[in-house]
């Protein structure tokens, strides 16, 4: 339980961390995806986190900014847990839902440009649906 918390911990504090950078999006979107992999294959041999090796592999342009980011005492994040991988999730996906429906999706769609978000209207725009999917719809609105 402690390693999901530590992990969930992590996976925010790099997110934080990439939007301090002023990442573009698909830097950003490299870095999570990094990160992600290297997590999972700490966590697939059973070997724990030091934030030092994790820095020096995911940012070797300026490990030690993100060495102190992850290992700065507000944060209350330390190393020494083995990541688990369900709370790595958020480091490619999105989801939420509704009572009325759910979403989910690779965090590649939106640099891909097959979902666009427009944060003013508070929308997302999916292109490219599988043809059953569209199909379907269009058969369900036919009559509208």
């Amino acid at each position: 339980m402690q390693a999901r918390q530590d992990t969930s911990q992590l996976v925010e504090t790099l997110k934080e961390f990439t939007l301090q950078k002023q990442m573009s999006a698909a830097d950003r979107e490299e870095f999570l995806t990094k990160a992600k992999g290297i997590c999972e294959r700490l966590a697939s041999s059973q070997r724990e986190i030091d934030f030092e090796e994790f820095a020096n592999e995911l940012f070797p342009s300026a490990p030690t900014e993100l060495s102190e980011v992850l290992g700065s005492p507000e944060r209350k994040l330390n190393d020494g847990f083995i990541p688990d991988r369900r709370a790595l999730v958020p480091l490619k996906k999105f989801k939420g839902k509704t009572p009325s429906w759910s979403v989910e999706f690779d965090r590649h769609a939106l640099t891909d440009g097959s979902i666009i978000f427009d944060a003013d209207a508070n929308t997302l725009t999916f292109k490219g649906l599988p043809v059953e999917l569209a199909m379907e719809l269009k058969r369900e609105t036919i009559d509208e």
